[in-house]
């Protein structure tokens, strides 16, 4: 540290007690209970991001049965310290802070707390009640002047290896600690990542307060540039093959030194789901031919595990669901699982094989055989099936695949009133179905359960053929796109585009009703009922079509703690015919609703409202043509984003 850095820290030091001005310190060994905690002059730094650092803390209102701990004026003037030094921290370096403390009665307090607080045999021992006010003047925070990255050598960063104009830190921009620390962090890691393991990343920062500037020097020594050494495996190395763990790793002896690697084969072998944990340890040096040597720590988990769920949805009522995984089936890494499901829509039980890594690091191959029996508002269908897929990952957010399909269904019921549909339904209920299938999948968003940005892209192709062996000929065709946008802090901007078509091909000349396309519901258009738009019989009973095009937007804000509201804008549309659009029959619908974050996923509540909804003449009915089809408006309730 030089001795300018040294002053620097002196001197801020000196200021976290000078700038925190305190109140009358009459009552200084008063002891208090915290009604509220109230910031005046906060406008640089989030407010909820302060209240979180303090020791003094009020009861918050969705758990009104906790007490809140017993406060003194040392506390305060503590507390006050770090809200300075969180300042410091944000680049404010001459913000001062005082407090206020607003005696309240006793019986300011709700009643529900009131009646549990700690007995005491003399009244006058109870703490005061207390609102603390803090009153901030926060000042200007100092701005970067100007930012020096440079080698030890003195020469400047190769741009073209090493990227120094992305950093988290910009010319013009406050001076904060953290991120002139992941700065330097990042630095370090990317010259880890082209084969400098050892990198010595040093920097010095001048604080002008005159000036109100920070002047940024960043000094790299990049070190040897060094290969893999030799690979050694150690605790349970014996509880898979070594040839599935070896394609588990990113790296292989004599490439070059990347951080990247190791990271990508440490979640390649935690992804392996036969260990726990799986470490990958490098030597603090290299040997004399620049070499690290490399040690895998592993140990193994247990091979069975039985996993229990449920859930609810007003469309399919309560989900049962129960998992049995065998892992690590003939050493090789591979899981067998007995799947479960229960609900009012889905009744399943299936069998699946799965084997990763089955010819390199990024290839999994999944077969899966069971039975399926779907009870929709149309019809009902059961049937037998086997698929095997063989997934490769292209990149660490995106893959394709390609597998078959074989399945056997049988149209069990079906409750229209068309009579082509009946007649199609009393000629024939049995089908064989024999099919290719592929996709591709690109998913980057930053949570699956809660995604806050980031965006997911699905592509699909499914092709039966009597040259397969299948008795009806079909193509399906599907693409469906969803982008998460942050415009705000736990504010997002959701929208998605969907579209599919199924055409009859060769001989086909009617596609059944269980291969066909339907929309509404909590996950479409969500003023319409499950299934309920697009093409109708007489009485409102959906028969799908083969072309289905979508759309959502959707604005996710907070509300209070785990609350958050929606509120969104649905359209869609279901044809009869392959490849067929018209607008007028575009059905859109708007709304609003609550979510409730869990580490499930958010409890969700929507209320739609259908904006242009067809009439019972628009499906033949000629008695009461400009009657409801069904409520103008819906509810849906579930677990999970809409999309």
């Amino acid at each position: 540290m030089t001795p300018v850095t040294l002053l620097f820290f002196v001197i801020t030091s000196a200021l976290l007690l000078v700038n925190s001005a305190e109140a009358d310190t009459e009552g200084l060994d008063d002891s208090y209970r915290v009604r509220r905690v109230i910031f005046d002059g906060v406008y640089g730094v989030p407010k909820k991001t302060l209240r979180r650092i303090l020791e003094s803390k009020s009861t918050p209102v969705w758990r009104p049965w906790k007490v809140p701990k017993v406060i003194t004026h040392e506390t305060i003037k503590d507390d006050m310290v770090r809200i300075r030094r969180f300042y410091r921290d944000k680049g404010y370096y001459e913000t001062i802070v005082a407090y206020t403390l607003e005696v309240k009665r006793t019986p300011g307090v709700t009643k529900q707390v009131r009646d549990i607080l700690p007995p005491s045999t003399n009244k006058t021992e109870q703490p005061k009640w207390a609102d603390i006010v803090f009153s901030v003047t926060e000042g200007d925070p100092v701005i970067i002047s100007d930012i020096q990255v440079k080698l030890a050598s003195g020469a400047p960063v190769n741009s073209s290896e090493v990227s120094v104009v992305d950093l988290p830190i910009h010319s013009g921009k406050p001076f904060e600690i953290d991120l002139y620390q992941e700065a330097k962090h990042l630095l370090n890691r990317r010259f880890g990542n082209i084969g400098h393991p050892f990198p010595q990343v040093d920097g010095d920062v001048i604080i002008d307060l005159k000036d109100g500037t920070a002047s940024i020097s960043i000094e790299i020594e990049p070190g040897p540039k060094c290969t893999y050494g030799p690979i050694t495996l150690t605790g349970d190395k014996d509880h898979v093959k070594e040839v599935i763990i070896y394609r588990a790793l990113e790296f292989k002896e004599g490439d070059t030194y990347s951080e990247q690697a190791l990271d990508a084969s440490q979640r390649n072998l935690f992804n392996l789901d036969v260990f726990r944990p799986a470490i990958i340890l490098t030597e603090k040096e290299a040997d004399d031919k620049n070499r690290v040597p490399v040690q895998l720590k592993l140990k193994a988990r247990n091979n069975n595990s039985i996993d229990l769920g449920t859930g609810y949805g007003n469309e399919d009522g309560p989900r049962l669901r129960g998992v049995w995984t065998y892992r690590n089936l003939f050493h090789s890494a591979a899981k067998l699982s007995l799947k479960v499901k229960h609900s009012n829509i889905v009744e399943s039980t299936e069998l699946e094989f799965k084997q990763p890594y089955w010819r390199d690091s990024a290839s999994e191959l999944v077969m899966t055989t069971g039975f399926l029996r779907d009870r929709l508002v149309a019809h009902q269908t059961s049937k037998l099936f086997f698929t095997a897929d063989s997934r490769q990952r292209l990149t660490r957010n995106s893959r394709w695949s390609i597998g078959y399909i074989v399945e056997s269904s049988k149209l069990e019921d079906i409750d229209v009133t068309d009579p082509e549909e009946l007649q199609f339904f009393q000629k024939e209920n049995d089908f064989f179905i024999s099919a290719i299938r592929g996709g591709f999948a690109f998913d980057n968003r930053d949570n699956e359960l809660n995604p806050h940005s980031g965006a997911i892209l699905t592509l699909s192709a499914e092709h039966a053929s009597i040259a397969y062996g299948s008795e009806i000929d079909y193509l399906k065709l599907g693409a469906d796109f969803t982008r998460h946008i942050p415009v705000a802090k736990s504010v997002t901007l959701s929208g998605r585009v969907h579209a599919q078509t199924v055409i009859d091909t060769e001989d086909t000349t009617e596609i059944p009703i269980f291969k066909r396309l339907f929309l509404g519901g909590g996950t479409s258009v969500r003023g319409y009922g499950f299934q309920k738009l697009g093409p109708l019989d007489i009485d409102g009973n959906p028969l799908g079509g083969q072309t289905a095009l979508g759309a959502n937007i959707e604005l996710r804000y907070p509300i209070y703690s785990n609350v958050s509201g929606v509120v969104f804008v649905d359209a869609g549309s279901v044809l009869q015919d392959a490849f067929e659009y018209n607008s007028n029959d575009v059905r859109f619908s708007v709304g609003t609703g609550l979510r409730y974050d869990t580490r499930v996923g958010p409890i969700r509540l929507d209320w739609g409202y259908k904006l242009n909804p067809p009439t019972k003449g628009d499906f033949g009915n000629t008695t009461d043509p400009d009657g409801e089809i069904e409520r103008r408006w819906k509810i849906h309730i579930s677990i999970g984003q809409a999309f």
